[in-house]
């Protein structure tokens, strides 16, 4: 006891031991006891089991019922395995499974086990998920061995299930009904990529797929009778229903020795022989084919009306024989009229029997279907007309009542063609005229038509098909011009048709040629003045000597214009008409009236004219031709219109215009007039000539400050110009216009440059809106169209943004520093995506997480874990998790320009205020 002291304190009474601490209770020995205690009740101070590991060893119990608790982290892919206690005991419990934070499902497992030398369940055995199972995750209870050494364990989720980084498995509620203890540790959590084997299962849990079949393992039974799948069946207790059918014959199976069935007690026919009642099909080995041959047999057992079908044929899938050959008899010998009938589906075609063949039709190989077959089976090569015609051929004339006569068709409503209907020969048909295109006043109703067409089309070229119709009296004629159509119709004339006309004797003897000289030895009296033509002959009906033309002198009343041997013709020639045409001027060419003047009425608006009024009068003069070719110039065309007013009102005006070839000038000149200005208006300009300005010359008569409007005066210059420092006021230079700068290239001024339509200002224009040479000096400020209270101005003529790591604090309208503030809600969970430098995070929430789904260069991070029941917070980037921070401290994180990321140590914090 030398190494303890002891001291007795005036103000209370106790022992202290040396190193000795206020969490140590000293034992009656004198030793210390560092053993930690859990409070009593109505201690001040809170259980912390922190430090206890229930998922190994240890439990909390009340009497003999038991709270077991059990958790564990889970990362990547396969079956979660919690393994139960091995024990004789009944319970609830419930599995709670988190993912990043967040709970996934709860489940409730009831059990009861029961060991002895075989593994026994009973009761209650369920598991099955509480609320939404929104994942679809499969649990189920698994048995791994037998008896004493069995074990019973739950999995979750199957072998390809992905569990990610950051999944946590809890376990609340084990109760041993039974109030036996423990026979092993409390339940073990794990992950396994493989299942164990062998295994049993129960079957009252699952509602969704696993994820493989369960083994039989060794030392089975089945319905009682032991089966251990290493040889035969040696007894007949197997099961209630050991029958097996094949065909229509079922026979006991049960072991004991065995069994056959014979070809007829399975409804088979030997190949020997037998009897087959039904139908036979035989199909070709080409399964591609669409085509099927059925061997078809049926017999009657010999009775007098008997039937059979030796063969059949099926095409395609169909359910019945599409052609048979089928054998009809009296007797089942086959004699005694026995007969063969051949079938298309249900019709007979042919029929072979005793009294004869009769049959729709026979083939000959070789024969074609211009031939006939004689009585002895050979083929007549002869050519026949045909007594009928079948509707689907061409049309055919027929014999008529006996050899001799041909028949005539009545085809009276159809217009047949010989490209397509009659082909080569003659048609003799009966007709409605109005259907071969037949009329006219001597026209019947109806026609006898006669059809030659000499080729089976009109390929014969001059030896066309053609039609002769006959119709009340008159006959008519026509040819097949082309493929489809028919010619026009042409009268064949009879003498009675030409009754009324002369013969050509009578008609040379009657009548005067219309070519040739004749001599008409009578007076011919004309009741209206023929036309005769220019006299060309002395003798002509108006001897051209005969005829003698004068004109007297023009006065005032006209000319006088005199035909010899008739009377006199006043010509009034002193007015020129005025024609009204289209009124359009530029529909009379300048090469329409060569060597001419004409007049015409025109509209005032129209050929870009510009009168005012309704109309005006044009004079077109041709001095030549008014063609380019004939190098005869222009001519041209006067407008006398109004320029102002109408109907009388306003002032009158004269335009001008020229042209050549077919195409007008598109301006007219106008003559200037008093209406347009007046003496004093000449004074005017006299007087604005002497005194005002002048181009190119100073105008400063006053002020001297050499000033002046200049065009090309001094470069290529034009505007305002002070003549003395040779600098622009303003004006125009090239593609500037100038304000204050050099003639001679100079930029000192203000300078727009009319292509770019940007502005220098000490120097030339480039790209920018405006380009200073020199510094600018703002007495107020500059203004952006951009601007916020949150920008900025920056040197490439943009603003930047002052909303990340600084900002303009508008209460003061400073800038500062701002790093930015998040806080972790309720959900323990926080997504953030932040391109800001500085970057605080701030949680007080329970088992909280926080996933950065981007990262960017040069930021820092700083995370605070205040966790209301010390757990530790999750860090994740990108979904991966890459750190827990422990409660009460905070990590400091960097990232570099490459994307990695840098941890400090983390340090405890607190808050202070």
């Amino acid at each position: 006891m030398s190494d303890i002291k002891y001291a007795l304190y005036t103000s209370s009474k106790g022992f202290k031991v040396v190193g000795g601490t206020a969490a140590h209770f000293l034992k009656a020995d004198g030793s210390t006891d560092n053993t930690s205690y859990i409070p009593y009740s109505g201690a001040n101070a809170n259980v912390n089991l922190n430090g206890k590991n229930f998922e190994t060893s240890g439990r909390l119990t009340t009497g003999n019922e038991i709270l077991n608790l059990a958790s564990a982290s889970i990362q990547g892919t396969g079956i979660i395995d919690i393994k139960l206690p091995n024990m004789n005991i009944m319970g609830v419990f419930y599995v709670d499974i988190f993912t990043y934070g967040s709970l996934v499902g709860t489940f409730i497992c009831q059990f009861y086990t029961y060991y002895n030398n075989s593994l026994h369940f009973a009761g209650n055995n369920s598991v099955a998920f509480l609320g939404n199972n929104s994942n679809g995750l499969t649990v189920r209870y698994v048995t791994v061995g037998t008896g004493f050494s069995s074990e019973r364990h739950i999995y979750i989720g199957g072998l390809t299930t992905n569990w990610g980084n950051w999944t946590e498995i809890n376990i609340r509620g084990l109760i041993n009904v039974n109030r036996e203890p423990l026979k092993s540790s409390p339940p073990v959590i794990s992950l396994i990529t493989a299942e164990a084997s062998p295994l049993n299962t129960s079957f009252t849990f699952n509602d969704f797929s696993v994820e493989s079949a369960l083994k039989l393992g060794y030392s089975r039974s089945i319905n009682g009778t032991p089966f251990n799948a290493t040889a035969d069946i040696t007894t007949e207790i197997w099961g209630a229903s050991r029958n097996l059918t094949i065909g229509n014959s079922t026979k006991l199976v049960n072991g004991s020795g065995n069994v056959a069935w014979t070809l007829p007690e399975i409804g088979a026919l030997s190949l020997s022989g037998g009897e087959l009642t039904g139908a036979l099909t035989i199909k070709p080995s080409n399964g591609s084919s669409g085509f099927e041959q059925d061997v078809l047999t049926l017999h009657d057992s010999g009775t007098a009306e008997g039937n059979i079908i030796p063969l059949a044929f099926k095409y395609g899938v169909s359910a019945t024989p599409t052609a048979f050959i089928k054998a009809v008899g009296k007797g089942s010998s086959g004699s005694n009229g026995a007969s063969f009938q051949f079938f298309d589906n249900t019709t007979k075609h042919t029929e072979i029997n005793s009294s004869g063949v009769t049959a729709n039709a026979f083939i000959k190989a070789g024969g074609t279907a211009a031939q006939f077959l004689k009585a002895d089976g050979s083929i007549d090569g002869s050519s026949y007309l045909p007594s009928a015609a079948a509707s689907n051929y061409p049309l055919r004339s027929l014999l008529g009542g006996d050899v001799n006569s041909i028949r005539v068709l009545d085809t009276r409503n159809t217009n047949p063609l010989p490209s397509t209907e009659i082909k080569a020969g003659v048609l003799y048909d009966f007709k409605t005229s109005s259907a071969i295109g037949l009329s006219g006043t001597d026209v019947g109703t109806y026609s006898a038509a006669i059809t030659m067409v000499p080729y089976s089309d009109n390929s014969g070229n001059i030896n066309t098909a053609f039609r002769l119709a006959q119709t009340a009296n008159s006959m008519y004629f026509q040819n097949y011009i082309s493929a489809g159509k028919w010619g026009a119709w042409n009268k064949l004339l009879t003498s009675s048709d030409l009754s009324n006309y002369y013969t050509k004797t009578e008609s040379l003897n009657l009548f005067v040629g219309k070519t040739g000289i004749e001599t008409i030895s009578d007076t011919k009296t004309f009741t209206s003045s023929p036309v005769i033509p220019n006299g060309t002959l002395g003798t002509h009906a108006v001897n051209k000597n005969q005829i003698q033309l004068s004109t007297g002198a023009e006065g005032e009343s006209g000319q006088q214009l005199t035909i010899s041997g008739n009377n006199s013709v006043n010509l009034t020639n002193f007015f020129v008409t005025s024609r009204d045409g289209s009124r359009n001027p530029n529909d009379i060419a300048p090469n329409s009236t060569p060597k001419r003047v004409r007049f015409d009425f025109a509209a005032a608006s129209i050929a870009g004219l510009g009168a005012s009024g309704n109309y005006a009068g044009i004079m077109t003069y041709s001095p030549w031709d008014g063609t380019s070719a004939s190098t005869g110039d222009s001519s041209y065309q006067l407008a006398f219109a109004n320029q102002t007013g109408i109907n009388g009102t306003g002032v009158p005006m004269l335009k001008i215009r020229k042209g050549i070839d077919g195409n007008w000038a598109p301006t007219w000149y106008k003559f200037w007039t008093e209406a347009d200005f007046t003496l004093t208006n000449i004074q005017q300009w006299n007087n604005a000539y002497q005194n005002g300005l002048r181009l190119n010359q100073d105008f400063t008569i006053y002020t001297g400050n050499e000033v002046m409007i200049s065009d090309n005066y001094f470069e290529n210059e034009s505007g305002l110009v002070d003549a003395s420092y040779k600098n622009f006021i303003a004006g125009k230079i090239n593609e500037y216009y100038k304000y204050g700068s050099n003639i001679h290239g100079g930029f000192e001024g203000i300078n727009y440059h009319l292509e770019l339509q940007t502005i220098g200002i000490g120097g030339e224009a480039d790209k920018n809106k405006v380009n200073v040479q020199g510094c600018v000096k703002a007495t107020e400020n500059f203004k952006s169209k951009a601007e916020e209270a949150d920008t900025i101005f920056i040197p490439n003529g943009n603003v930047a943004s002052l909303r990340n790591e600084i900002v303009n604090d508008e209460s003061e309208y400073a800038i500062r520093l701002d790093p930015h503030h998040y806080e972790i809600d309720s959900s323990g969970n926080l997504e953030v995506n932040d391109r800001n430098r500085l970057i605080h995070i701030i949680g007080e929430q329970i088992k909280m997480m926080v996933n950065f789904k981007e990262i960017y260069p040069k930021q820092q991070i700083v995370i605070y874990n205040f966790d209301q029941k010390n757990y530790p917070m999750a860090v994740l980037i990108q979904g991966k998790h890459i750190y827990n921070i422990e409660p009460g401290c905070f990590l400091r994180l960097y990232v570099t320009k490459s994307l990695r990321v840098i941890a400090e140590r983390q340090q405890p914090c607190e808050f202070i205020w």
